[in-house]
């Protein structure tokens, strides 16, 4: 597999966990378990940042040190 194929991989592979995990949540959500109300912005925030931060990690991570 290059290393584009196993980006766009690991790309689809977060995109689906986050999927999921929102499903998981609105599910509990709707079954009284969990009590999200007036929150879930904040939620797909907290996603979106992590998802900031992982990608700049990533960046960072990518880039050789320059002498």
């Amino acid at each position: 597999m290059g290393t584009e194929e196993a980006k766009k991989h690991r790309n689809e592979m977060v995109t689906g966990l986050i999927l999921f995990g929102l499903g998981i949540i609105f599910l509990l959500n709707s079954f009284d378990i969990v009590d999200i109300g007036e929150s879930w912005p904040l939620i797909l925030v907290v996603v979106g940042l992590s998802l900031i931060a992982g990608s700049l990690r990533r960046d960072a991570a990518g880039r050789s040190p320059q002498s």
